[in-house]
């Protein structure tokens, strides 16, 4: 049993990324959870708050929908507990 869960929730991320690899090489025993779109995560997520969770939330989705701030606002609604890591691949515009 995992002390924790990742959900990685990332539009243009897969499971065979450097990003996602690193992880699984690091915290074998973790369940990585990965999500294409906020309001998928979304409920896995809120199905799962008894579990120690680290939710990896890119800001910017390409297909319209929620975006990772709306994502952030629905996990703040039910808890301040889960950890959440905003992210960005976008390039910065200055």
């Amino acid at each position: 049993m995992s002390e924790f869960n990742i959900v990685i929730v990332d539009d243009q991320m897969d499971g065979n990324g450097s990003f996602v690899q690193i992880i699984k090489k690091n915290f074998a025993e973790t369940v990585i959870t990965l999500y294409k779109t906020v309001e998928e995560a979304i409920g896995y997520i809120m199905s799962t708050l008894d579990t120690r969770t680290v939710v990896f939330l890119d800001c910017s989705f390409d297909e319209g929908g929620e975006q990772g701030i709306d994502g952030l606002a629905a996990i703040r609604e039910k808890t301040s507990l889960l950890s959440v890591v905003m992210m960005s691949g976008n390039p910065l515009k200055l």
